[in-house]
């Protein structure tokens, strides 16, 4: 950039260009910092998601034939392609049924006010306060989802079958019902990043593999660290190449 200027050929394409070309600021240890939060930002979440749909699968081996069922199905058609991944919306109610009933965080959508604030029922939030929405509860709340508390995997799969263009309850789309992504202008752009990568590797392992929880035990609970959820690590999945 000393030497080039703003833009000169194969200038990369990545967060810690766009942050210097943004940013006067080029001191290194604010940039190290920028970027392990990013990378904390994008790659714990995925990682947390689809360990906890893992264990969500072993825990219930007797989903493993219906999701390869609409792998084989959709693969057979599309070939692994986006529109194949677009079609899996078992797979993909899977992961948002996951995302619905742990989640990564008890708390989400935190904002601080610019100003201050009166809402519609008289409560003053004073400029300078952080707010938080908590989610997890909101996830589990019998008057937005019937039977909340039990972990039902094709629970947004049925509810797009009856969408006439069944893309509003897919595992991307914001609501204030599921607030795993946000919701608004700050809404997590990496979100169809991440729900191709989950997709991608959930296919890949039910056609390859069956899966359960080691010797039948039971899973280990889900732990709270903070206001974070935490895949338990004591929890171990056993996978059986499968016989076709």
């Amino acid at each position: 950039m000393e030497v080039e200027g703003t833009d000169w050929r194969d200038k990369p394409n990545d967060y810690l260009q766009w942050w210097l070309d943004t940013s006067q600021d080029t001191c290194p240890i604010l940039l190290m910092r920028r970027m392990l939060s990013f990378n904390f930002a994008a790659i714990h979440s995925t990682s947390h998601t689809f360990a906890q749909a893992l264990l969500k699968l072993a825990e219930n081996p007797q989903y493993v034939q219906v999701l390869r069922d609409e792998v084989e199905a959709v693969v057979n058609k599309h070939g692994w392609t986006k529109d194949a991944l677009s079609e899996m919306r078992k797979v993909d109610s899977f992961f948002k049924e996951t995302q619905r009933f742990e989640g990564i965080s008890i708390l989400a959508l935190t904002r601080i006010a610019m100003s201050d604030l009166t809402l519609a029922d008289g409560t003053f939030i004073p400029q300078g306060t952080v707010l938080a929405f908590p989610v997890h509860g909101m996830h589990h709340d019998d008057a937005v989802f019937e039977n909340p508390n039990a972990f039902e995997p094709f629970r947004f799969a049925e509810t797009r079958n009856k969408e006439s263009n069944g893309s509003g309850n897919q595992m991307t789309s914001l609501s204030p019902d599921v607030l795993s992504f946000g919701l608004g202008t700050h809404a997590c752009p990496g979100r169809f990043f991440a729900a191709t990568v989950l997709k991608t590797m959930m296919a890949h392992i039910v056609m390859s593999y069956d899966v359960k929880l080691e010797d039948d035990t039971c899973r280990p609970q889900t732990l709270r660290v903070g206001r974070s959820i935490v895949p338990n690590p004591a929890a171990k999945v056993m996978f059986r190449k499968r016989v076709q």
